[in-house]
């Protein structure tokens, strides 16, 4: 396997690098500091790399943009209800960086900070170790939490992110990745000719600002019932209420946690699938439904449904809702969490 350290451009007079990592059967993946993200999964064909997620050419491009692609999502992913929340008696206020709502760590997330990182590599596989230190009161959060995220990628073309965090004191934690997918090869099609796989009874039907109503709702004879793999032109072209509301699927999904694949993406037009196995009971789907800010993506104008993401977490808001996931970290404890994502091709 081969690393190489190229370049992620300067903004506001800070320098980033993305490690470029390719397996011994010409993959290739990178990672950057900034925000500890993901940023390029590329399979060679015809002599260039096709790309198979959404990511930019340099750092300007991470800083104007409004849509996380492949970043590090915390200290809390998803939205907050009025960025407030009760913990062992203390009320804490965040801020709101959505509306009323607090959504992904808010103004001082994860995806736009600067890790440190160390690598480390074997015959078979690297591992890009990133950290950060998350300092009490940013954001309005309890605690110091010392956070790391280690981004995994193997020859079984399987790339895994491991997250672990401590924290100084009581205070919530539920990181996630914001990767944004299209098999296709070529973000210019739309990922309706997917396939997708989510073993998940139940969803959670959502309010207009995002915040879920509380009540899983069961999946079947809904546009929400992938238990058995179906094309995603499907879906979205069903007359659903919460379909209307969000533009398309921007929904949690309650996985059934058995040690198996519980989600997958597949297009038949380039033979191209991925499996995803997490220990989270959560995973947020979303098919990118409202282009509000005009980006280029790999020099192509980002259109809706350019891309799919699946952020495996808690359920968003579970701080509010008993029952939704425990995302509480107590200080003698230590956070741990693990998604794979297992491209095949044929």
């Amino acid at each position: 396997m081969r690393v190489d350290m190229i370049p992620f451009g300067i903004y506001d007079n800070e320098s980033y690098v993305e490690i470029l990592v390719t397996n011994d059967h010409g993959l290739q993946i990178s990672f950057s500091d900034l925000g500890a993200r993901i940023n390029r999964w590329g399979i060679l064909k015809d002599g260039r790399f096709e790309q198979i997620i959404l990511g930019h050419r340099d750092a300007a491009e991470v800083f104007k943009s409004p849509y996380f692609f492949g970043g590090t999502i915390g200290r809390v992913a998803g939205r907050i209800d009025k960025g407030e929340f009760d913990l062992d008696g203390n009320h804490y206020t965040l801020d709101c960086n959505e509306g009323v709502n607090h959504l992904h760590g808010g103004q001082n997330g994860y995806n736009l900070k600067r890790f440190d990182f160390d690598i480390k590599q074997s015959q078979n596989k690297v591992d890009i170790i990133f950290t950060y230190l998350d300092q009490e009161k940013v954001s309005g959060y309890p605690g110091d939490v010392t956070f790391t995220v280690i981004h995994s990628f193997n020859n079984q073309n399987e790339w895994t992110v491991t997250y672990k965090a401590n924290a100084t004191k009581t205070t919530i934690i539920n990181p996630t990745n914001h990767v944004y997918f299209n098999l296709n090869g070529n973000n210019t099609e739309p990922v309706l000719n997917h396939e997708v796989f989510v073993d998940a009874d139940y969803f959670l039907p959502l309010e207009a600002d995002g915040i879920p109503v509380g009540n899983k709702k069961y999946v079947e004879r809904t546009p929400f019932d992938f238990r058995t793999p179906r094309l995603l032109q499907e879906s979205l072209s069903a007359e659903n209420p919460q379909l209307a509301l969000m533009k398309g699927i921007d929904h949690p999904f309650m996985l059934n946690q058995e040690e198996k694949v519980l989600l997958s993406l597949a297009c038949s037009e380039t033979n191209y699938k991925v499996d995803i196995l997490t220990d989270r009971s959560a995973a947020i789907i979303y098919t990118l439904n409202k282009i509000e800010h005009a980006i280029d993506v790999w020099d192509n104008p980002l259109q809706s449904h350019s891309g799919i993401a699946i952020e495996t977490q808690e359920a968003p808001n579970a701080i509010n809702m008993p029952g939704l996931g425990d995302i509480r970290l107590e200080p003698q404890e230590e956070f741990y969490s693990q998604t794979t994502y297992r491209l095949m091709l044929s």
